[in-house]
C-alpha cells in the first residue's frame, strides 16, 4: 500500500510509461476523491449507513499533467495503486469549471466523456504543490477566490451574511439605538439615572439567513427589582 506522496506519484509514472509516446514528459500528478465535500463526513457518519453509503459511493483517480495532455487515472481506494487510463484530454481543451484553492480541501470540477454532468473532484493539502501546477492547465477563469474567515461579507461556512455579531450597545442614560423595531428600550422611557445599555444581537445561522435576538435592557449598577419597580410605576409594564 502506497501513503507516501512520492511513491505514489511514482507507480502512476510508471503505469503511464508504458503507453506514453516518446518524448512525453510528466510535470505533476494529484489524487483526487469524488463526491460531497470530505468535511461533511463527521456528519454522514451519524447517520446510520450513511456514512458507509458516501465512502463506498466515492470514486479515487490521479489526474497526471504532462508537457501535451492530462491523464486521468482510476485510484484504488484501498492501496492507491493507480488503475487503467479512463479518461484523456487535451492540456488546451481540459474541461474543468468551479476551480477553488481552499485551504484544506480544494476542489474542482470535471466533465468527463459520457458523463451528463460535471464530477466533482476533491484534493486535500497534501496535494497542494502538484495542484498548483495542474491548476496550471485549467481554462482562464475558472479560479474561485479562496474564502477569508475574517472577511466580514462573509458569514458561516462562508457564506454570504454577516461573518461576525454585531452588538449595537448604547452608552450612558436614555439614549436608545436599537435599530430592530419591536422591542422598546426601557431606555427611552425611564427618569432613573443610572447608565441603561440597550442590547440587540444580529447572528447569522447555518443556512445563511440573517436572524435578529433582542435581550431587556439593563443596568450595570442598578438593582433588578429596581428596575421593575420604575418599569411598572412609569412605563406602565414597557420591557426594554
Amino acid at each position: 500500500m502506497a501513503i507516501r506522496r512520492a511513491t505514489q506519484k511514482q507507480q502512476v509514472i510508471e503505469k503511464l510509461s508504458e503507453q506514453a509516446p516518446a518524448g512525453e514528459q510528466f510535470i505533476a500528478c494529484v489524487h483526487t476523491e469524488t463526491g460531497p465535500s470530505p468535511w461533511l463526513n463527521a456528519i454522514f457518519d451519524r447517520i446510520p449507513f450513511v456514512g458507509l453509503f458516501v465512502a463506498l459511493s466515492r470514486k479515487y483517480y490521479f489526474f497526471t499533467l504532462t508537457n501535451t495532455s492530462v491523464l486521468v487515472n482510476g485510484a484504488n481506494r484501498f492501496t492507491n495503486r493507480p488503475g487503467e487510463v479512463v479518461a484523456v484530454f487535451s492540456r488546451h481543451q481540459f474541461p474543468v469549471t468551479n476551480y477553488n484553492r481552499a485551504a484544506v480541501w480544494s476542489k474542482f470540477y470535471v466533465h468527463f466523456p459520457e458523463a451528463k454532468k460535471p464530477t466533482r473532484l476533491n484534493v486535500h493539502r497534501y496535494w497542494r504543490a502538484e495542484l498548483d501546477q495542474l491548476a496550471a492547465a485549467f481554462p482562464a477563469g475558472q479560479a474561485v477566490p479562496a474564502q477569508d474567515p475574517g472577511n466580514p461579507a462573509l458569514g458561516l461556512m462562508g457564506l454570504p451574511g454577516r461573518g461576525r455579531q454585531e452588538r449595537l450597545a448604547v452608552p450612558g442614560p436614555r439614549r436608545c439605538q436599537n435599530k430592530w423595531p419591536g422591542t422598546p428600550c426601557l431606555a427611552n422611557h425611564s427618569r432613573m439615572n443610572a447608565p441603561y445599555r440597550a442590547r440587540s444581537t444580529r447572528t447569522t445561522v447555518m443556512t445563511g439567513a440573517s436572524t435578529a435576538i433582542h435581550a431587556p435592557c439593563f443596568s450595570a449598577g442598578t438593582l433588578l427589582s429596581s428596575i421593575h419597580m420604575n418599569r411598572s410605576l412609569i412605563t406602565g409594564g414597557v420591557i426594554g
